[in-house]
């Protein structure tokens, strides 16, 4: 907003407005100073982004229009939609010691048809509609019946289903990732190394450092050339080798040349001036950097290339062996349309219907899982035999404690302190000796996870997420904060250390730390991975405490605080 326009200032007497147009500014100016300084502008801003053009974005901000959310977002939503039960799972021996399960599948949301398939495919039969439904709830009762030498068989089958779930659980995960990335869709039929030239959704970002390329038609693409700063396997080129992308989320590297994290684009694009303060990218494709706040300079133009072939992974792209230059186009040229600044290009596929196959995978697993934990319930495979995971049944004098869920931070601690554990298939299996001195050795290594490693864990977190922007230690020194890491020596004992990474660089000239470049070094801190390492630990003590609490029912461990995401700036 230009607030010095003249349709701001109007012509009252000075001795009136002076004062109040002096309070306006100062809060106008502060209030873009707060915003401009925002640390969770990141995901707008991509590595490398220069805070002075967050100053082009506020006039744009009013638009209806959004970024999508990201891929974790989404998938979380995906896991708390997924929450309701689904079943009521029961299970019993009759006299002839056979067992009987019954399965009241709850139908609240109208659409069981997966759960009921599934019973069915596990050998089920439907009986009528349960007399006597939980409140608000109808359902359908499914019953089983299995002698004893049927139950490793079915036990098998139960966990055949949850490894196929799984599978296709992280294939729906990783569509959902990349459903929420600038590019192009991958290859609706599955085949990540083959391009889909299905036409993109066009979302707003704001972000004058945005492109999205025009559009060529649907049987061809324009694409930015970059030249690829280290080998890329997926596509097996090496470094130094042209790829091509469509995601036009730029920024300027460590060297001063405008690219993407995988490269610098390809072309005659000239190096970022010293002393930058703004950078705009035109519809024209032409990019203009303002040196101070004098005079601006043109660094070149984008050039895009037409290809009609391409192989990729939704982000990067390999085209023919040989282009020439006939290939390359300019923007607002010909046949060209104009670059679209301050948007980005998002796959086709639509994340919400992701999410939703995603949370009916979760809630076919909570069914298999209980089903799972009930048979295990009503004794032994009645033959003798091995488990369903294929390993022996419980030796004598041991006890099983199976959690359905993959610890990895707890596993490789217990691991340390020399607990029998296994985790395979979706479920961890912590052994001890069925006495009291193997109870007590097991409850005090599961509370050692709890306690020195998994709150350690969220407590550091926490501490690396509110010195994200911290240039300075505490005597007021130049020595930007390094991320904390939690590790485990050889006995179990657990270490704080620091992360060896490099710090990040950011281009501010303005700023008070800011080097002869005008690059301000910050903390090797991101917070998006702060929070999901945050979350994983969190989930791990939950789990662990409930695992803790069958075992030592009189002792108490509080549920972990969640994080604080509004720091106080250092």
């Amino acid at each position: 907003m230009n607030l010095h326009s003249p349709n701001h200032l109007k012509t009252y007497r000075v001795s009136i407005v002076f004062l109040p147009l002096l309070t306006l500014f100062a809060l106008l100016g502060s209030a873009q100073k707060a915003h401009g300084e925002d640390p969770d502008n990141e995901t707008l801003k991509g590595e490398g982004f220069s805070e002075e053009t967050l100053d082009l974005r506020a006039p744009l901000r009013r638009s209806a229009l959004r970024p999508p959310k990201s891929g974790p977002e989404v998938e979380r939503e995906a896991v708390l939609a997924a929450q309701a039960p689904t079943a009521i799972v029961q299970a019993s021996v009759p006299p002839n010691g056979n067992a009987t399960f019954t399965v009241r599948l709850l139908t609240s949301d109208g659409n069981a048809k997966s759960a009921r398939a599934l019973l069915l495919e596990l050998g089920f039969q439907a009986d009528s509609k349960d007399p006597a439904p939980p409140p608000n709830q109808g359902a359908r009762i499914f019953t089983q019946s299995l002698a004893g030498d049927q139950r490793a068989a079915f036990l098998q089958k139960v966990l055949a289903q949850r490894e196929r779930l799984l599978v296709e659980g992280d294939a729906v995960r990783h569509r959902i990732h990349m459903a929420c990335k600038p590019g192009l869709d991958e290859d609706p039929n599955g085949l990540r190394l083959s391009v889909s030239w299905k036409p993109g959704r066009l979302t707003y970002s704001g972000h004058p450092m945005d492109v999205a390329m025009p559009d060529a038609g649907t049987d061809s693409k324009l694409f930015l050339p970059i030249i690829l700063k280290r080998a890329y396997a997926p596509l097996n080129l090496d470094a130094g080798a042209m790829a091509f992308v469509r995601a036009g989320r730029l920024y300027f590297d460590d060297d001063g040349f405008l690219g993407v994290p995988e490269g610098a684009l390809a072309g005659d694009l000239g190096k970022l001036p010293k002393k930058t303060s703004r950078v705009l990218i035109q519809p024209d494709g032409r990019v203009r950097a303002l040196v101070g706040d004098k005079s601006w300079k043109e660094l070149g133009r984008l050039s895009l290339v037409f290809l009609k072939e391409a192989r990729g992974d939704g982000r990067l792209f390999a085209g023919p062996d040989k282009w020439n230059d006939a290939a390359k186009r300019k923007p607002a040229e010909g046949d060209l349309g104009p670059l679209l600044v301050g948007h980005l290009e998002f796959p086709g596929t639509d994340a919400q219907d992701l999410s939703a196959q995603l949370s009916e995978s979760i809630r076919q697993l909570r069914l298999l899982e209980n089903l799972e934990a009930h048979a295990a319930t009503v004794g032994g495979n009645g033959g003798g035999g091995t488990t369903p995971n294929n390993t022996p049944p419980e030796a004598a004098g041991e006890r099983q404690l199976v959690i359905a869920a993959n610890l990895p931070l707890a596993v490789t601690h217990l691991k340390a302190l020399e607990v029998k554990v296994d985790n395979a298939s979706g479920r961890t299996v912590i052994a001890f000796e069925n006495n009291t001195d193997g109870t007590q050795k097991a409850v005090g290594s599961l509370s050692k996870v709890l306690l020195e490693n998994l709150r350690k864990r969220m407590e550091i977190c926490q501490q690396n997420y509110d010195n994200a922007t911290r240039t300075r230690d505490e005597r007021g020194q130049l020595a930007p904060y390094r991320r904390k890491l939690v590790q485990l020596g050889k006995a179990g004992e657990v270490v704080v250390a620091e992360d060896p990474s490099d710090f990040r660089k950011l281009l501010k000239p303005e700023h008070k730390d800011a080097g002869p470049e005008g690059f301000v070094l910050m903390p090797n801190v991101n917070r998006s991975i702060e929070r999901a390492d945050f979350e994983r630990a969190a989930e791990e003590y939950r789990l662990l405490r409930a695992a803790l609490a069958r075992l030592a029912g009189d002792l108490i461990f509080p549920e972990p605080a969640a994080m604080q995401l509004d720091p106080k700036e250092p």
